[in-house]
């Protein structure tokens, strides 16, 4: 990962990680003999079109990029601020439980699989960025993004570890790989100066790709459940007021 960071974009390394899951379950399969059901299956196919799909377009994209201090600041203090508001969610949530109001588990779950999850994606970002630096200054830099990154992922296996004490496996491993991949892109093109494709027909294969990887990891991560049941506990975070702005079926999901 460290050698993949200081060649590409974190935009397409860090979805591209999330196939290490297409990997284990098809070896699970065939040698461990851990049939997969047709559900895991589509997950796999999802996932490894969605990896060859940004193969496809990374030639596309721009190999000089330029930080800008004051983007990259801004970028990581809105993502602060989200984490601790997460933070701040699920304590409440935590506090209704213990009063017998009826929150249910999978909710504090969820969060800290999100929170998790935003650690492993800050820290590509942080291991990224300090080889960019070495670029453009010095290469102490270096050393300090990889220990930034040993730093957050450290933070996001704590936080999945409490996650996986508050509420089952298949709710934090599958918020933890989506929030992965999201921060990881976010970070990429809003801190770090990544562009997408300069074509049309490139950027639309790049995000279709990131939908699919996303897709599919997720239905990895839940292993033969419905892809409702996989969604569920993130459409639980949304908001009552922005419920009628979803489809019908999804609001009804919830």
């Amino acid at each position: 990962m460290i050698a993949a960071f200081a060649l590409a974009p974190v935009s397409v390394v860090q979805p591209v990680s999330g196939i290490g899951l297409v990997t284990l379950a098809v070896f699970s399969h065939f040698y461990l003999q851990e049939r997969l059901q047709l559900a895991e299956w589509v997950a796999v196919v999802l996932a490894a079109a969605g990896t060859i799909g940004l193969g496809a377009t990374g030639e596309e994209a721009a190999t000089k990029q330029a930080i800008r201090p004051s983007r990259l600041v801004g970028v990581l203090a809105c993502l602060s601020v989200a984490l601790g508001a997460a933070s701040l969610v699920r304590l409440r949530a935590q506090s209704r439980r213990r009063s017998g109001s009826g929150q249910k588990v999978s909710t504090g779950a969820s969060i800290y699989g999100l929170q998790a999850g935003a650690c492993f994606g800050l820290s590509a970002a942080a291991c990224r960025t300090g080889f960019l630096l070495a670029q453009q200054t010095s290469l102490v830099w270096v050393p300090l993004g990889l220990a930034a990154s040993v730093a957050l992922t450290s933070a996001g296996f704590v936080l999945q570890t409490c996650g996986l004490k508050d509420g089952n496996t298949v709710i934090v491993c599958t918020c933890a790989a989506v929030s992965s991949m999201v921060t990881g892109v976010a970070v990429g093109l809003l801190a770090l100066g990544e562009s997408m494709p300069a074509s049309l027909a490139g950027r639309t294969l790049r995000l279709l790709s990131w939908a699919l990887i996303g897709l599919g990891v997720a239905g990895l991560a839940n292993g033969s459940g419905s892809f409702t049941g996989r969604l569920r506990p993130l459409y639980a975070l949304v908001p009552r007021q922005l419920l009628p702005l979803l489809p019908t079926s999804m609001a009804l999901s919830i």
